[in-house]
């Protein structure tokens, strides 16, 4: 699958006319840990300051404690990073809430040209509940129904107030563009493509091919149970087992709750800290996460089955590619447009996993095949495409 330079045309807002448009930023998410969401923020920022004619600002909900992630933001000349508490926006307490946000926000939009590009589905609706945004939201939603049996007149009604105040909606993938336009009369004829955006001239880093005694393996990313990051590192002693010398980097400080298994938290710390075979090297800059991932023979993206059904495209899988390691992941339709239906590291259990990493070991022309398959993967995903592909948006709502 190769993305599309557009989607489908926006309706134009009534606006007037101006050579410099400003547009804020906004996600709920936490820029000090690092997850999709973070990152997202990050890139969406440094994608819009690219673009001559904009002003960016992005919005914080969490005061600033590590510059891990929003480290590039607050080094880049033309992005304001606004910290609504140090900046005497906010009498609230961090996180910001909603409502805070959307009275800020709002009193940012008071003049000119303005846009607000917002992630998620309850930051939407509450900014399209502001009167003076209507006409102004580019929501991008990952968290709306991806199956009809989900579909409920509540669903329908949240999105037709957030579509009602919109602009256009950011779709991750073409999957999910035709997804929601099939089901939602709202939403149609207003949706762009704006796929995962991974940094431009990342440098593909082939390792020799893994052996008996040496195989390495990586997952950066959130810790949750349906990414199957617990199951994970039992990995190296399994394959210990069976004679295989492995060592598996975990990257990341966000352990997500999962209400109906309440011990995961607890459990996800354990294993992270006493697993043998496992470093756990906590949170770092998206920069050394990359490195880190370069390293390593293998990257980790099995999640669990209930989640094959996705119409989201993962980042991890795309940074992966781009720094040449390859990516063992679930089979899914969508896998196999991308990856093709003979990828070799296709894989649907935990013994399978074990399974396929002992054949890899002991099969260097399979080490081959998987490393050419993703050679080209990611370069339709980078920086400056993402850059373009906002600038033929806004091109289009905002006409010169």
């Amino acid at each position: 699958m190769t993305p599309s330079q557009s989607g489908r045309k926006p309706r134009r807002p009534i606006f007037g006319r101006s050579r410099r448009l400003s547009v804020v930023v906004f996600t709920a998410a936490n820029l000090n840990a690092i997850d999709g969401s973070s990152i997202w923020a990050k890139t969406i920022t440094l994608a819009l300051a690219d673009i001559e004619r904009v002003n960016v600002s992005i919005l914080l909900t969490h005061s600033i404690t590590t510059d891990r992630v929003i480290g590039p933001l607050l080094e880049h000349s033309r992005v304001r990073v606004i910290d609504p508490f140090s900046d005497g926006l906010t009498e609230a307490n961090d996180p910001l809430p909603l409502d805070e946000a959307a009275r800020i926000i709002s009193e940012l939009n008071t003049k000119g040209n303005k846009a607000v590009v917002v992630r998620g589905s309850a930051a939407a609706r509450r900014l399209a509940q502001e009167p003076s945004l209507v006409g102004t939201l580019i929501p991008y939603l990952t968290d709306l129904p991806q199956k009809v049996d989900d579909i409920d007149e509540s669903v329908r009604s949240v999105i037709d107030e957030i579509m009602s105040a919109s602009l256009t909606l950011l779709c991750q993938t073409e999957e999910l563009m035709a997804f929601l336009e099939l089901h939602f009369k709202s939403v149609r004829d207003k949706t762009w493509l704006l796929p995962p955006t991974i940094p431009t001239g990342l440098k593909p880093n082939p390792l020799l091919a893994p052996t008996r005694d040496e195989l390495s393996l990586c997952y950066s990313g959130k810790f949750a149970s349906q990414w199957n990051t617990l199951e994970m590192c039992s990995l190296p002693r399994k394959l210990a087992d069976q004679g295989v010398a492995t060592q598996l980097t975990m990257v990341g400080d966000k352990i997500n709750k999962d209400p109906n298994r309440p011990e995961f938290v607890q459990q996800m710390r354990h294993v992270l800290k006493t697993s043998p075979g496992v470093e756990w090297v906590g949170g770092v800059t998206h920069e050394k996460s990359l490195r880190l991932m370069s390293e390593s023979h293998i990257g980790l993206s099995w999640r669990d089955s209930r989640l094959d059904d996705s119409l989201e495209l993962s980042t991890k899988l795309l940074e992966y590619c781009a720094v040449a390691t390859p990516p063992l992941l679930n089979r899914t339709s969508m896998h196999e447009q991308i990856f093709g239906v003979a990828y070799p590291l296709f894989v649907r259990s935990e013994q399978d996993v074990v399974d396929l990493l002992q054949t890899l070991v002991e099969t260097p022309d399979l080490w081959g095949s998987a490393l050419a398959a993703i050679a080209d993967i990611s370069h339709a995903f980078t920086l400056d495409k993402t850059t373009a592909r906002l600038e033929s948006l806004f091109n289009r709502i905002f006409p010169m």
